[in-house]
């Protein structure tokens, strides 16, 4: 019986350990590196150029358009997610959805601002030792239409905490286009942020600008881009955006692709 038990002991012993090594070895190391005057992203000590998407579906499709990573907005399916990715061989950037102001969040309350941080601190220890985990997306526009500026102090929190839970994958957050106002908050409230991502679509062509202009010296990327938002297109007189044509909105990918992206 002694015998049986110590072998059964050591079965159970020798089950974690293969689960523990399993889960470390399954494990991507992304870093970022400058090489010469420009940033590089590196899974597992290779450069890796993200050609990604937006969304959970259609995978196939950016698949033969040669995309290799998908964005979420959030961690709901985020099991679901993962697991599809890494099977089609993309890698995601997880969103962890930072509440708005303007949806009713109060910045002012700590108790509210504790919980949602403690919340993705959750998500972090379940999701971070996914192989087809890119790197964290710390909000996305929680900045527009905004008045409390508490909540770059709240992202930059979260932030460190996940560079605490998970330093094998970078942060990154994402704002509503950019401007010097915005580009300034970044670098001066946000030194746990690794990557700076920006939402773009008929002002893309002024990031540059505003990058160099601000003079900032760190990693940022395109995290929306595409023809030119209702927002910002010419409307009626009763009010109603006029949409592109079909053909109006190919040469403003085509265009702003060349210009601004690949560039």
């Amino acid at each position: 019986t002694k015998s049986l038990l110590s072998v059964s002991r050591l079965f159970a012993t020798l089950i974690v350990v293969l689960v523990t090594f399993t889960s470390q070895t399954q494990t991507r190391i992304v870093t970022i590196e400058e090489v010469g005057s420009q940033w590089q992203l590196r899974v597992d000590g290779e450069p890796f150029y993200i050609k990604g998407a937006g969304g959970e579906k259609h995978l196939d499709v950016l698949l033969e358009a040669g995309g290799n990573t998908i964005r979420t907005w959030g961690t709901d399916n985020a099991q679901e997610v993962l697991d599809l990715a890494e099977e089609k061989g993309l890698m995601v950037m997880m969103g962890l959805w930072v509440q708005h102001e303007r949806h009713g969040f109060d910045y002012n309350n700590e108790a509210r601002v504790k919980s949602q941080l403690e919340n993705f601190r959750k998500e972090i220890r379940k999701y971070k030792g996914h192989p087809a985990l890119l790197m964290w997306g710390i909000g996305n526009e929680y900045e527009l239409n905004y008045s409390n500026t508490k909540v770059w102090k709240a992202v930059n929190d979260i932030a460190k905490m996940v560079q605490e839970e998970d330093p094998n994958h970078p942060t990154s957050t994402v704002t509503a286009g950019t401007n010097a106002e915005k580009l300034n908050f970044v670098m001066t409230q946000l030194p746990d942020i690794d990557i700076y991502g920006i939402n773009t679509y008929g002002d893309v062509g002024n990031v540059k600008t505003v990058i160099k202009n601000g003079e900032f010296q760190g990693p940022y990327m395109i995290t929306e881009w595409g023809p030119t938002g209702h927002w910002e297109i010419t409307k009626t007189m009763w009010g109603a955006s006029v949409e592109q044509s079909s053909s109006e909105k190919f040469t403003s990918y085509l265009k702003r692709y060349e210009e601004n992206i690949a560039s």
